[in-house]
């Protein structure tokens, strides 16, 4: 999985990539408070994916 994280003046966000052999899965996060609980969901998630 890749992360990519970018905190801005007013927000962070979060990309979460999931690459399978020929495709990939993309989780998005903007989170304009800094609570911790829109993080730990979109990491959760994320690392809960299954392919099909």
């Amino acid at each position: 999985m890749l992360v990519y994280k970018f905190s801005l003046s007013d927000r962070t966000c979060t990309q979460y990539y999931i690459v399978g052999d020929r495709s990939y899965v993309m989780v998005y996060e903007t989170n304009f408070d800094g609570s911790s609980d829109c993080d730990e969901a979109a990491k959760q998630i994320a690392d809960t994916f299954k392919w099909k």
